[in-house]
């Protein structure tokens, strides 16, 4: 019984230390979130677990796999002044994009 105690505590302690660790939310990924939802989400699956509205537009998590910060940030770059495919150009900041990237690549699976 007092092992059972104990692992408990300890559990309790760990999950309670987790947030703490973690420190204050990234200002760039709060913004490339925002981004995400209010830009890309008509289309792509922008959130983990979520499935794309447009069967042609891959789910960020994808999207992550396929690229590295570099290319990604080029990439979004080239859609922003071009468009692509169905989607017109987006007028998007540098900085936006940068925070879209690192929204992105935090969807990367390890």
């Amino acid at each position: 019984m007092r092992s059972r105690l104990t692992v408990l505590v300890f559990a309790l302690a760990a999950g309670c230390a987790l947030p703490a660790l973690a420190g204050p939310p990234d200002p760039a990924l709060q913004r490339g979130q925002a981004i995400a939802h209010d830009t890309c989400a008509r289309c792509h699956g922008v959130a983990t677990g979520e499935d794309s509205r447009n069967a042609g537009a891959p789910r960020f998590v994808v999207i992550a796999g396929r690229y590295n910060e570099i290319s990604l940030e080029d990439r979004l770059s080239e859609i922003a002044k071009q468009g692509h495919y169905e989607m017109p150009p987006q007028p998007i900041s540098r900085e936006d994009i940068r925070s879209l990237t690192a929204y992105i690549e935090s969807l990367a699976q390890p």
